[in-house]
């Protein structure tokens, strides 16, 4: 420990200042020997002290812990994950058939369900260059990030509805689907 070594460079030194006075040169150099030996064992200590601090790369919350202090663990063992909550986005999944529409800079609304369907807005970040195939569905990842105000509700791993605009029309009567009536080729909507 960090204490004990530096007991060890003081007994070592008050050794050496008693010896001074009138100590032969052979023991006035191996007490400063024992001197320097103290003092590097209070290095590799002070060494020890700061290796043991786990420190993240930016400033954040621990949002989750998987070990105890004293626990053995594995250099591959997640030990905890470091959250930024300033800056939160939804990470989502999307079917290889819509992929083609999307690209960065895309408007996207926001329903969290945990906050009654409060519309968030947001914007395609990011559309990964590489589709992921999961029981023979290829999806790609997609990152959306918030634009407008963040609620203060919002949390880490809330789930959502979100939906991509892919394109706007103006001066266009939106009809349901269900609406759309086909007869010989034809498409018509009846109106009431």
């Amino acid at each position: 420990s960090v204490e004990a070594a530096m007991a060890g460079v003081a007994q070592a030194e008050a050794q050496l200042a008693a010896l001074t006075d009138g100590a032969t040169e052979a023991e006035i150099a191996i007490s400063e020997a024992q001197v320097r030996q103290a003092e590097i064992a209070l290095e590799q200590a002070q060494q020890t002290l700061e290796d043991s601090f786990i420190r993240a790369q930016f400033s954040g919350v621990i949002s989750e812990q998987q070990f105890r202090v004293g626990q053995v663990v594995s250099p591959t063992l997640t030990g905890m994950t470091v959250v930024d909550p300033a800056t939160l986005y939804f990470d989502v999944s999307v079917d290889e058939l819509d992929v083609p529409q999307l690209e960065s800079g895309q408007s996207v609304e926001i329903r969290v369900d945990a906050l009654d369907g409060e519309l968030i807005e947001g914007v395609v970040s990011r559309v990964a260059p590489a589709g992921r195939v999961v029981q023979g569905v290829t999806t790609y990842a997609v990152q959306i990030n918030l634009t407008g105000e963040r609620p203060e509700r919002l949390r880490l791993g809330m789930g959502a509805d979100i939906d991509i605009v892919v394109g706007r029309e103006t001066g266009v009567l939106a009809v349901p689907t269900r609406a759309i009536q086909r007869n010989e080729g034809e498409e018509y909507v009846l109106v009431d």
